[in-house]
């Protein structure tokens, strides 16, 4: 539908762009999480947020998406990898829903 491109439109915008800082939406998740360690989205989606709350960064209402679909592009366990300018191999898909770092 239409109302779902759009959506897909305005997330792609806030991947492909920086914040005032110069960081991206990968650099938020990979500072929340630690090595070794699984996470389930519903914590990732709170500590991503709490973050750019507390550095004064932007929240869109599509934050959710924005933190899976980043998620994706950024782990070769994904489809999506590579889209968006993404590439750099940094997350693992454990199971459906909980996501980890790569380990390196």
């Amino acid at each position: 539908t239409e109302a779902a491109l759009d959506e897909l439109q305005a997330i792609r915008d806030i991947l492909l762009s920086d914040d005032s800082e110069g960081q991206h939406w990968s650099d938020d998740i990979v500072a929340v999480m630690q090595r070794g360690r699984r996470y389930e989205l519903p914590e990732l989606y709170r500590l991503v947020e709490q973050r750019r709350r507390k550095t004064g960064r932007s929240l869109p209402v599509s934050t959710r998406s924005v933190i899976r679909n980043t998620l994706q592009v950024h782990s070769r366990d994904s489809i999506k990898f590579g889209e968006f300018g993404g590439g750099k191999n940094l997350f693992a898909h454990v199971e459906y829903g909980v996501w980890s770092l790569q380990d390196r």
